[in-house]
């Protein structure tokens, strides 16, 4: 799978994007993988801005679940919770960060 971040200014311009290849464990449901995905790519977006030396930071996603566990500031005992705690830590250095689901 592949990840595309764009990195935009208050006028909703584009400053910077990036594309990447996601790769995941192959262990589990096709559901549990593309969450995996979502979380991994959450994680990207989060780290692209900084080092690009942005300082706030609103993540769009499209796993409800992945947006639920950023903003309730929770890991889960899943499988990608060390993703998650990593994303939260590195929110913590930001000057601003949201995060919400993308409308389907």
């Amino acid at each position: 799978m592949s990840q595309n971040n764009a990195a935009r200014n208050h006028s909703n311009n584009c400053v910077a994007s990036m594309q990447k290849n996601i790769k995941c464990s192959e262990k589990g449901s096709h559901a549990q993988m593309m969450v995996e995905v979502e979380a991994l790519a959450c994680h990207r977006a989060v780290e692209f801005p900084k080092e690009i030396r942005l300082s706030e930071v609103i993540l769009e996603g499209d796993a409800e679940v992945i947006i639920q566990q950023l903003q309730s500031n929770t890991t889960g005992v899943s499988s990608y919770g060390h993703v998650i705690e990593d994303i939260l830590m590195m929110a913590v250095e930001l000057h601003y960060f949201s995060s919400y689901a993308r409308a389907t």
